[in-house]
């Protein structure tokens, strides 16, 4: 604000215009970025010696799992079905698939039907082996391992190579990793086009930063390819 011509006027404190009140009032935002700082520290700290101890510390409990008192506990009756999409996903089924049967079944997620979105995100929660990370730190005694290590690695390698865009064996994928397309829906664009392809003769040219239609994409790869 200073930086823009904005005079700041404190309602609770008398900070005079002169000199003295530049020290003044470097002083009480000195203070009051000190106790900021040292509230997030000890919050942090809490919450740190709280998961070390294997106490729940808020937030949503993920399916699978249920909440007793401060203690995360298997759900007895959710804890098989997380078991059986890792293991079918690791075995090569879809996740489309996973989700028909599952809903074929009448197996809810909590009342709901599942979504391809929900197990894609059940997929890549390594709490379910029983670690959960917070930034640089690891807690293993918080979340009771519902999927081995073994299960949770197959499956996150096969997201990491579906992700990627390689679904068929075999098969080289010339813009593998250099191409994110989208698709306009009623004329909106729902996401960015980013391609580092540029045309060798220079008279077609794709960023990082370039949005573009399906339709326009394709006329610039014919383009640098012919």
């Amino acid at each position: 604000l200073k930086d823009n011509g904005i005079k700041i006027l404190s309602a609770m404190e008398n900070i005079p215009d002169s000199p003295e009140g530049i020290l003044l009032e470097s002083l009480l935002e000195g203070m009051n970025q000190y106790y900021s700082e040292e509230l997030s520290q000890k919050t942090k700290r809490g919450l740190n010696e709280s998961r070390l101890k294997g106490n729940f510390c808020g937030g949503k409990i993920n399916y699978g799992y249920s909440l007793n008192g401060q203690k995360i506990l298997i759900n007895e009756e959710e804890a098989p079905i997380v078991q059986e999409i890792f293991t079918e996903y690791a075995n090569g089924k879809s996740v489309c698939k996973i989700v028909k049967e599952l809903n074929a079944r009448g197996i809810k997620n909590r009342g709901n039907p599942f979504l391809t979105s929900t197990v894609y995100t059940m997929l890549n929660r390594e709490k379910y082996t029983g670690i959960y990370r917070v930034g640089d730190n690891v807690y293993d005694k918080l979340y009771p391992p519902i999927v081995s290590v073994d299960v949770f690695q197959s499956a996150r390698k096969r997201l990491f190579e579906n992700g990627v865009g390689k679904h068929v064996p075999d098969v080289t994928y010339l813009l593998r990793g250099k191409l994110i397309a989208v698709i306009a829906v009623n004329d909106s664009l729902h996401q960015a086009a980013k391609t580092d392809m540029a045309n060798n003769a220079g008279t077609t040219h794709a960023t990082s930063q370039s949005i573009a239609r399906v339709s326009l994409l394709k006329r610039s790869c014919w383009k640098t390819l012919l």
